[in-house]
């Protein structure tokens, strides 16, 4: 069992075990639970920014999330997140900072972060701490990943971020 707060006001707790994973939010209810199938998939391929210099890592995300109905656009450098988004033809919410491979600090995360106020990002790291980055993960980083990344915890994630943005729509679409 697992449990983590993040900057979105979620506490959660995980089951690995029974292949159940369960969320609590502060936000949204008093519970909420994510299964690790393939239900409500809609065809639609969504796409993932993932901001690294390692080749191998991102050739292993590719295809498992290739697999799992998401496209991912690779770039170098926070610089080129611009391009990343113009680039990618499709509506993108999700951008996975590699910490280990890409230098940054808490004024660029939190910049970058204002910036696409709509964009859940997510860290990756070997590292189980970042004190040098307290302040960007705790009120900026979405969730934060560890190596070797853990492609069910990602899957989640990634779902939990479309349900979220579901449930957005449809607040927003019935006032």
């Amino acid at each position: 069992m697992q449990i983590r707060i993040t900057p979105m006001g979620c506490y959660f707790l995980h089951f690995f075990a029974s292949g159940i994973i369960v969320a609590f939010y502060k936000a949204k209810g008093p519970f909420s639970t994510c299964n690790n199938d393939q239900e409500g998939f809609t065809g639609m391929k969504e796409t993932v920014i993932l901001i690294s210099r390692n080749q191998n890592e991102s050739s292993h995300l590719n295809a498992f999330l290739a697999e799992n109905h998401y496209q991912l656009f690779t770039i170098g450098s926070i610089e080129e997140l611009d391009q990343g988004f113009s680039t990618s033809s499709r509506n993108c919410v999700v951008v996975i900072l590699d910490l280990d491979s890409v230098s940054i600090d808490n004024r660029a995360i939190r910049e970058i972060t204002l910036q696409y106020p709509h964009v859940y990002f997510l860290c990756t790291s070997k590292d189980r701490f970042h004190p040098e980055l307290k302040d960007a993960i705790c009120y900026h980083i979405y969730a934060c990943l560890n190596k070797p990344l853990d492609y069910d915890e990602l899957l989640y994630w990634l779902r939990c971020i479309k349900d979220n943005n579901i449930d957005l729509v449809e607040k927003n679409s019935n006032p």
